[in-house]
């Protein structure tokens, strides 16, 4: 059995402290990712598609910075390069700071 730590903030809650209903699919959400993540299976060309349609949808029109770990990276860069959106595709944390430091220098 795979068990994930959350803390119930304020927010969550209803008007007498007990957690609101509606947050228990949010969390079962976020323990069924980690449980994954801990497993080695991340989906991220799956998140790849979710990142461009969000994008998309925004209108983005800003450097976003992107990087991916575990299963499918390279599905979830080709999906990304293809988007015609303006997304960075890191390799890992250090790339990503670097190329978001060059991103914002080249707005100024």
């Amino acid at each position: 059995m795979y068990t994930l730590r959350k803390r119930v903030r304020f927010y969550e809650t209803d008007g007498m402290r007990v957690v609101y209903h509606g947050n228990y699919l949010n969390w079962f959400e976020e323990a069924r990712v980690e449980y994954m993540r801990e497993g080695g299976v991340c989906l991220n060309d799956l998140l790849a598609e979710g990142i461009v349609a969000a994008a998309s949808e925004v209108g983005l029109n800003v450097p976003l910075v992107v990087r991916f770990e575990g299963t499918n990276k390279d599905e979830a860069k080709e999906i990304l390069e293809h988007s015609k959106l303006p997304l960075i595709i890191a390799d890992s944390m250090e790339d990503s700071v670097d190329k978001l430091i060059a991103a914002m220098e080249a707005s100024d």
